[in-house]
C-alpha cells in the first residue's frame, strides 16, 4: 500500500530537466512524430540491407549485363528476379543500390555529426568557462571557419586527403564542428551565472566535473537542435561530393553516385536510374528536417516563465550578488518566512490609509 502511495510522490518530485521537457514537447507534435517514423522506415531497411536486399549491387559475379537499363517491374530471364525499380547501366538492381546507398549516407552523417558534436561542444564549453584570451582565441578560429563556405572546405580537404569513406567523414567534421562550438558557447554563457554553477564553485569542484557534469547537460537542447539540422546537411553534402566524383570511391555505394550514374540518361527516357535515388535522398532529408524544425521550436519555447529556476525564499539571487563573494550569494536575509511577513505588513499599510479627519 505504501509503495502505491509513494509512486506519485516520487514522480512529482522528479526534477524536470531541459532535455526531458524537449522530448515531451517533441512527441506531442504529430508532424515531428511523422518525420521520426519516416526516418526509422528509411534507416532500418538501409542498415539491414545486406540481409534483406534482393541483390548485392556490388558483387560483380551476380550481375548480368543483359539486364542493364531495364524499366521498373521487369523480370530477369535467367534468375526470374523482379526488378521493382528497374536496373541501371551496370545491370544493378536500383532498389538494392538505394538501400546500400542509404546505409552509406546515414553512416557517414551520423558518425560525422557525432564527432562534430563532441569536438565542438568541448571547444565551446571550454571557451565559455575559461573566458579571457582563451575564449577570444577559440572564437576567432570559429569565426574564420564559419566565414568559409562548407562546400569549399570539403572540396579542399578531399583534394588533399583523397577519396575514401573515412576521408569524407574527416572533411564533414572539419566543416561542421564550428557550428556546435558557437552554439555550446552561447548556451554556456547563459548557464554559467546561474545558482547551481555558483554552488558548484563554492564546493571547490574540479573544472572537468563542473563543465561536463553540470554545465553540459543544461546546454544539450540547443546542441540537439543543431545536430539534427547538421544531420540533413551532412547527408546532402556527402551526396554532393559523391555526385561530383570526389567523395566515396566507385566500389562504395552512395546516393550521390547513383544519381550521377543515371544523370546522362534522364533525357533519353530512362528516368528511373536517377529519379528513385533522388526521391530516397529527398525523403531522408525531409524527414530529418521535420524532426529538426520541431526540436528548434520546442527549444525556443522550452523554458516558460513559470518553470524557470527561482531562488529559495530569503535567498539572494545571483544577479543581486554581483560584487560579493560566492558565500554571500547563498546567505539568507533572515529567518524563513520573515521576508514574507514584512511584505504583508507593508502591503497592509498601503491598503489602510488610516482614519480620516
Amino acid at each position: 500500500m505504501s509503495a502505491v502511495t509513494e509512486t506519485p510522490v516520487a514522480a512529482a518530485a522528479r526534477p524536470e530537466t531541459p532535455l526531458r521537457r524537449l522530448l515531451s514537447q517533441f512527441f506531442e507534435n504529430r508532424l515531428a512524430t511523422l518525420g521520426l517514423v519516416l526516418l526509422v522506415v528509411l534507416a532500418v531497411p538501409a542498415f539491414a540491407a545486406p540481409w534483406i536486399a534482393p541483390q548485392n549491387p556490388y558483387d560483380i559475379a551476380s550481375l548480368d549485363i543483359l539486364d542493364a537499363q531495364l524499366p521498373p517491374g521487369s523480370v530477369a530471364e535467367g534468375t526470374g528476379m523482379t526488378y521493382w525499380l528497374g536496373t541501371d547501366g551496370q545491370a544493378r538492381d536500383v532498389l538494392s543500390a538505394i538501400l546500400y546507398g542509404l546505409r552509406t549516407s546515414l553512416t557517414v552523417a551520423f558518425v560525422a555529426v557525432g564527432a562534430s558534436l563532441l569536438l565542438g561542444a568541448t571547444v565551446g564549453l571550454s571557451a565559455a568557462y575559461a573566458g579571457g584570451w582563451i575564449d577570444a582565441l577559440l572564437m576567432r578560429i570559429v569565426d574564420i571557419q564559419l566565414s568559409i563556405p562548407a562546400i569549399l572546405v570539403a572540396l579542399t580537404m578531399l583534394s588533399i586527403l583523397g577519396q575514401g569513406l573515412d576521408k569524407v567523414i574527416v572533411a564533414l567534421v572539419i566543416v561542421q564542428w564550428a557550428y556546435f562550438a558557437r552554439t555550446a558557447r552561447a548556451a554556456a554563457l547563459v548557464e554559467r551565472n546561474r545558482e547551481y554553477m555558483l554552488a558548484a564553485r563554492c564546493l571547490a569542484l574540479g573544472w572537468p566535473r563542473i563543465v561536463f557534469r553540470h554545465l553540459l547537460p543544461n546546454c544539450m537542447p540547443p546542441l540537439i537542435v543543431i545536430a539534427t539540422i547538421d544531420l540533413a546537411h551532412a547527408i546532402a553534402l556527402e551526396a554532393t561530393l559523391s555526385f561530383l566524383g570526389i567523395g566515396v570511391p566507385v566500389t562504395q555505394p552512395s546516393l550521390g553516385m547513383l544519381i550521377a550514374n543515371g544523370f546522362e540518361f534522364m533525357m533519353s527516357g530512362r528516368y528511373w536510374i536517377s529519379f528513385f535515388p533522388g526521391i530516397a535522398l529527398a525523403l531522408a532529408i525531409v524527414a530529418i528536417n521535420l524532426v529538426a524544425t520541431t526540436c528548434a521550436t520546442s527549444s525556443i519555447r522550452g523554458t516558460p516563465h513559470d518553470r524557470r529556476c527561482r531562488p529559495a525564499p530569503g535567498c539572494i539571487p545571483a544577479s543581486a550578488a554581483r560584487g560579493r563573494g560566492p558565500e554571500d550569494a547563498f546567505r539568507h536575509a533572515g529567518r524563513p518566512g520573515e521576508g514574507g511577513r514584512r511584505h504583508q505588513l507593508r502591503a497592509g499599510r498601503r491598503r489602510d490609509p488610516g482614519p480620516r479627519g
